[in-house]
This record gives structure tokens, C-alpha cells and sequence, in this order.
């Protein structure tokens, strides 16, 4: 099996290792959703598909993936990673109770495939060339999976996927003490945790994961529309 395993971390996931303990703000499922996800995933994994994601991580993450599952989040505010914002998330218009592909995946600027969907598609993409060793240097497999776990972990969140006017929630002042935060109203992000973990949208998330992993670091054949799950 080839190894991956980057002999240091790059610059944004050391930095993002030695930030680890900040409190960050809330965003919705926070980094317990998302570690949960992760975690689920990572359980349902063959033995060498999670040698091959063990590898991957830096040797700070012990072996663990839900460690890092919100680091997508610690670096898109980032100047170099601000390219990554629009990857969170997915806008259909007002009232269009589906999601088109080739519609709806595009950032505010009409850029298309800058949507979560989108991102679950490129970096499966991208770590389906893992098997080509060291002579492939075009991506950078650690982050290409740490991307992956987090955005499959937002795709099954409702306020990731929902309409344009909506705006994520993040117009919604909430106040704690002195801070201030923009995310969903309480409200909505109380009523909605709820509801996801009764309706499983967590596990399904994990396990969608988890196949994609399991195939793509075992060499197979994956279709771009596997990877497009249902919220």
C-alpha cells in the first residue's frame, strides 16, 4: 500500500493543530456534530482503508479522524482558504423544493461546481488517485480528506441546504453574555439538532462517508453521482 503521509504538516493544518483548543464559534452542528460523523465513519471502515486514513493525518491527530473534522471550518476564513466559504453550503431558489446539480451548485458569482456538492465531488475525485503513490504530487491527500469528511458532514445539515433567502441562518443575531454571534436562530438550531439525530441524518452521514472511503482507498470505481447524497 502506498504511503501518503506527509513528513509535516502543511502550514494551514499545523496552525489549525496548535489553534485546536481556541473556542471557536458555534456553527451549527459545531465540532461535535461534525466529529461524530467522523467517528461513525472511521468505525465502519475496513482495516486497511483506515491504515490508508491513518497514514493521511498528522501524526497530532493520533490516528483519530474526528479530531479534525472541523478544521474545513477553522480555515475558511483564512485568506488563502477563503476560496473554500461557498464549499459549506448549497442555495436552490426560493420555493424549489429540489436541488438541480447543474443549477444550484454555483457560488454568488455564477462560479459553477462552488457548492458542497460540488466539493464532495472534487475531492473524492481527488483522493481517488491515492493509489498513484508519490509520482502523483497534483493534490494534497490530507486535506482533500479532511475537506471530504467535513463537507459530508454539512450536505446532511438543513441549514447547509435550503433556500437562497434563508442565507444559512446567519442573519439571525445571537447573543451570549457579551458575545455576539451570527449563526441560525436558537430556535431554529435547537428545534433542527433534535430532529437530525432522530432522523439519523448524522449516521447516514457517517456511513455515506465511510463507503466512499472504504472505495476509493480500496481502488474502486466510484460514479460521480454516487457521491451526491440525499439531505
Amino acid at each position: 500500500m502506498p504511503s501518503h503521509k506527509p513528513r509535516s504538516p502543511t502550514p494551514s493544518l499545523e496552525r489549525a493543530g496548535q489553534n485546536k483548543h481556541r473556542k471557536a464559534q458555534p456553527v451549527a452542528w459545531s465540532k461535535e456534530g461534525h466529529a461524530m460523523t467522523c467517528k461513525i465513519a472511521q468505525d465502519l471502515l475496513e482495516p486497511e482503508e483506515n491504515h490508508a486514513v491513518q497514514m493521511l493525518l498528522p501524526d497530532y491527530a493520533k490516528g483519530d479522524l474526528s479530531s479534525l473534522c472541523v478544521w474545513s471550518d477553522q480555515v475558511r476564513h483564512w485568506y488563502k482558504c477563503r476560496w473554500t466559504s461557498p464549499l459549506h453550503f448549497i442555495d436552490s431558489p426560493d420555493q424549489a423544493c429540489n436541488f438541480k446539480y447543474q443549477r444550484d451548485c454555483h457560488d454568488a458569482k455564477g462560479v459553477k461546481d462552488m457548492c458542497v456538492a460540488g466539493a464532495i465531488r472534487n475531492f473524492t475525485e481527488q483522493l481517488s488517485h491515492y493509489h498513484h503513490g508519490s509520482s502523483d504530487r497534483r493534490y494534497n491527500m490530507t486535506e482533500a480528506l479532511l475537506f471530504l469528511a467535513h463537507f459530508m458532514g454539512d450536505i446532511h445539515q438543513p441549514m447547509h441546504v435550503g433556500f437562497t433567502s434563508d442565507e444559512g441562518g446567519n442573519t439571525v443575531e445571537l447573543r451570549w453574555f457579551r458575545h455576539k454571534y451570527a449563526a441560525e436562530s436558537l430556535d431554529m438550531a435547537c428545534k433542527w439538532d433534535i430532529k437530525v439525530l432522530s432522523q439519523g441524518r448524522l449516521f447516514r452521514g457517517g456511513v455515506r462517508l465511510a463507503m466512499i472511503l472504504n472505495r476509493v482507498f480500496a481502488g474502486d470505481s466510484l460514479e460521480m453521482e454516487e457521491t451526491l447524497v440525499a439531505t
